[in-house]
């Protein structure tokens, strides 16, 4: 039987079933836009172990003066070297290993030849919370890495620069399902004249999601219930 041939009540309720079920769209698991930000001075901040200077996760930290917030958006230059603003996502977030998306806007740069707007995404893993040990990580924002202490572990897992505006930027990168991800929005430079990238509309999603299910499977789920309609009615 196929789809299209079946009764009218049951095809109607192949058909809610098809509009029910879940499409294989994207899960959002983070999203900033920087309306109501606050960024800590925190150049180098640590992530467990028995250190002071202690980051949260969900923290905005930035590497200096030359990280702003201006109009509702993040606003990265850099007059040495690497600059940015910098965020540790809680693993909690994050529902199953597999690939996710970094999406972004670059509303407004400026910059010469040697200079860009960059974006890294980093990973890292056991840090002591506990803060009996020196197992840790530092989210360095001088430099757009995040460092690893003890027997913690660290891994760069995506990169980007830019030298123009864009929105919709996309990075995907791989989650393992265990560690905290760092997210880097800066501006690097090679001498003046400085760069200046403005950032917003930072969304991390999810590739993972459940498909929907072919025709034939829906029928198949409907149709017990079709068939007990279809008696009932005739023993009436």
């Amino acid at each position: 039987m196929s789809f299209l041939s079946l009764p009218g009540s049951l095809y109607r309720r192949a058909l809610a079933v098809l509009l029910l079920s879940p499409a294989a769209m994207a899960a959002t698991v983070f999203t900033e836009n920087f309306s109501s930000t606050t960024l800590a001075d925190k150049p180098n901040s640590y992530l467990g172990g028995y250190y002071g200077n202690q980051l949260n996760f969900g923290e905005w930290v930035r590497s200096g003066p030359t990280i702003t917030l201006a109009s509702g958006t993040l606003q990265a230059a850099s007059d040495s070297g690497f600059r940015s603003a910098a965020i540790l996502l809680s693993p909690s977030l994050f529902p199953s290993a597999g690939q996710y998306t970094l999406t972004f806007d670059i509303v407004s740069y400026t910059g010469d030849a040697n200079d860009t707007a960059t974006v890294g995404i980093w990973t890292g893993s056991g840090y002591d919370l506990t803060k009996s040990s020196g197992n840790s990580l530092i989210l360095n924002t001088q430099t757009g890495q995040l460092q690893a202490l003890g027997s913690a572990v660290s891994n760069q897992v995506a990169s980007a620069t830019f030298t123009g505006t864009g929105t919709g930027i996309t990075m995907d990168f791989n989650y393992d399902g265990v560690s905290t991800v760092a997210l880097f929005f800066g501006a690097t430079t090679g001498g003046y004249p400085f760069p200046t990238a403005r950032y917003d509309n930072v969304t991390v999603t999810s590739k993972v999601a459940a498909a929907v299910p072919e025709p034939s499977v829906m029928v198949i789920s409907v149709l017990p219930v079709g068939l007990a309609l279809l008696r009932r009615r005739r023993a009436a």
